[in-house]
């Protein structure tokens, strides 16, 4: 599944066969930055590896709320930000990436990140964006 969103406010998803795998997770990490000074990129990377279970996807989420489309377009688009998640599936490595991608983080971009592909397999980061001035 990929997710862009062009400067058009347009929302494309695509979505094929190949983004269906069989999970048995090993291991679920999340990679990125635990302060962002305000105003620079803040990326997140969840990482799973492992097959044996259905799943589609990786799914993130901030201070308990889904980041889905609807989360994207209220939280940034209509406030002229950028946000982009992105995933990445190696079937040699059997591992699943989603990055998740915010150009110029607010103070609202604080707080808990968690990532996870079923109720059991889930990895938490808390992020803090520190306003310089």
């Amino acid at each position: 599944m990929l997710y862009s969103i062009d400067n058009l406010y347009r929302l494309t998803i695509s979505v094929s066969y190949s983004d269906i795998f069989f999970f048995n997770v090993t291991g679920i990490s999340i990679n990125g930055s635990e302060f962002v000074n305000k105003g620079e990129p803040l990326m997140l990377e969840c990482k799973a590896t492992g097959f044996n279970q259905v799943s589609n996807y990786l799914e993130w989420y901030k201070d308990g709320k889904i980041i889905d489309n609807s989360y994207i377009w209220k939280h940034h688009r209509l406030r002229g930000r950028a946000m982009n998640i992105t995933d990445h599936h190696n079937i040699d490595t059997k591992t699943l990436r989603r990055v998740l991608y915010i150009a110029r983080s607010t103070m609202e971009d604080s707080g808990t990140y968690m990532c996870r592909i079923s109720p059991l397999d889930i990895a938490k980061k808390t992020v803090h964006v520190l306003d310089g001035e």
